[in-house]
């Protein structure tokens, strides 16, 4: 992330996570585990400082990033210091107004995709309301400071409010980001999408402001 460099410098990694349907959960969090414990072992040689580690990613990747922290947890690793959580996967309710209002995919992601990953993400005989599946169904104490931004025409737009909501609930701060004018996957168009760019900006200092 260049925006961090001014402070000291930073180091990113960005794993090709192996995805469902030929590889569903819970493989991706496992990888991503295996990075962050890469972090705090032999990536200090490198110089990597671990304490300082942030998750951050985009759709199944925010779904990945919370969940990975409530594993962190969970199982007694150091916490990553933030999170950053672009229109996420956080629940499995079918029936929010987002998901009445853009399910039928007029602005790209539809109810119908939506309902079709889940499928291949979950594995016969595993519960969909697994906290690390559906982070919203989890216990969110103690999670990291998390930035969660959205755009508004977007199915998903519903889960963003609802897990910030659940996050501040249990008094973890958040940084709530609406980008009333813009579907899902807006972040990936930074270089014609003026929106997108402030979106990205804003979540890289909500990390550095907490890492460094």
């Amino acid at each position: 992330m260049s925006g961090c460099r001014p402070r000291g410098g930073a180091a990113g990694s960005f794993p090709q996570l192996q995805s469902a349907p030929e590889n569903p959960f819970p493989t991706a969090l496992d990888e991503i585990q295996d990075v962050m414990d890469w972090c705090w072992g032999p990536g200090e040689a490198l110089g990597i400082d671990g304490s300082r580690i942030v998750l951050f990613g985009a759709s199944a990747g925010g779904n990945l990033s919370l969940a990975s922290a409530l594993i962190c947890r969970d199982t007694g690793k150091p916490m990553p210091k933030a999170l950053g959580l672009i229109y996420g996967v956080f629940g499995n309710d079918f029936e929010t107004e987002s998901y009445k209002e853009f399910g039928p995919g007029q602005f790209g992601l539809s109810l119908a995709r939506m309902k079709e990953y889940f499928e291949w993400y979950v594995p016969t005989g595993v519960d969909i309301n697994h906290p690390y599946i559906t982070p919203m169904n989890a216990d969110l104490k103690g999670m990291p400071p998390s930035w969660i931004g959205f755009g508004a025409l977007d199915v998903l737009r519903d889960d963003s409010i609802g897990i910030n909501e659940r996050l501040r609930g249990a008094g973890i701060e958040t940084r709530f980001r609406n980008y009333d004018d813009l579907p899902h996957g807006f972040a990936t168009y930074p270089r014609t999408v003026a929106r997108s760019r402030e979106a990205l900006s804003d979540l890289a200092g909500f990390l550095c402001e907490r890492a460094f």
